[in-house]
């Protein structure tokens, strides 16, 4: 019950700064698209492999911009392409957006295979791999589940936005994301 009581003070703080926010900007308070991850958890420090080979480590600061983070994995045949797709549109209509795949399949996706995926839908997408416990850390943090099945993955379709200060602040489902509502989202955060 204090938990209960706790978390829906922090939602109404949160509310009430976005509120005043609006009011000193004046412009209009409007719901984001997107489910607010409410607290907002700052991203860990991960340690993980980019599509280029390179050591990539996941921090708070992440250049003061939002940042999209997306769990799938290559041979994805459903929900993957087609949230990538999305993401590739919105990053056009942006302009710049960091969007940075974290594959479930570790021992499938090696830094080649992922760089030549990604750049299907747009070169500028990080691809990260590591260890299967890297991966799984990387789950636990983000609140991603996938489980086996055969020879794919049953896996969530989370599309995690991270805020300009490092905490995951909107997640959506990729197969129902809307290009337009998002982009306006990731502008006003």
């Amino acid at each position: 019950m204090v938990a209960a009581v706790a978390v829906l003070a922090v939602v109404a703080a949160q509310l009430a700064l976005l509120m005043v926010v609006h009011l000193q900007r004046g412009t209009a308070f409007r719901p984001f698209a997107g489910e607010p991850i409410v607290p907002g958890r700052l991203v860990p420090q991960l340690h993980l492999i980019d599509d280029r080979g390179r050591p990539f480590t996941l921090t708070p600061e992440n250049g003061g911009r939002p940042t999209v983070y997306y769990f799938g994995y290559t041979r994805c045949t459903d929900a993957c392409p087609l949230t990538l797709a999305r993401l590739a549109r919105a990053r056009r209509e942006m302009g710049a957006l960091d969007v940075r795949f974290v594959t479930l399949d570790p021992a499938h996706d090696d830094p080649p295979r992922l760089h030549r995926y990604l750049a299907r839908f747009d070169a500028r997408f990080t691809g990260l791999t590591g260890t299967p416990a890297e991966i799984a850390a990387a789950q636990r943090a983000f609140g991603v589940s996938a489980a086996a099945n055969g020879s794919s993955l049953d896996h969530d379709d989370a599309v995690i936005v991270v805020d300009p200060a490092g905490r995951m602040a909107l997640r959506y489902t990729g197969a129902d994301l809307d290009v337009g509502a998002f982009v306006d989202d990731v502008r006003r955060l």
